[in-house]
């Protein structure tokens, strides 16, 4: 027997070579379809940085602070240097006014 489990529910199976070829194929779409939606992100990424978008957005900075440790790498050690390498990375990318220490 085979058991595939649910958010709310198991499921209890004959346990048969196709079964398990089955569950294994769709165990390996879902991770391929996930890293092609991972890959499409970056790719739209890419093609911000490489046309100067402008990109607004509410919360943005913590959008790029997310953005940043998922795709780009490790974040700075403080608000400043983070600040800097995003506005070398993204040239129209200007933080407000205040001051950042």
């Amino acid at each position: 027997m085979i058991r595939s489990s649910k958010k709310h529910f198991i499921q209890i199976v004959e346990n048969n070579d196709t079964t398990q070829d089955e569950l294994k194929q769709a165990r390996k779409q879902k991770f391929e379809k996930r890293v092609n939606e991972s890959i499409g992100l970056r790719k739209i990424l890419e093609m911000i940085y490489a046309h100067d978008s402008v990109v607004v957005g509410h919360n943005l900075f913590q959008d790029l602070v997310f953005i940043w440790s998922q795709f780009f790498g490790q974040l700075p050690p403080t608000l400043r240097e983070f600040c800097e390498v995003v506005a070398e990375t993204f040239p129209t990318y200007h933080p407000t006014a205040r001051k950042v220490s």
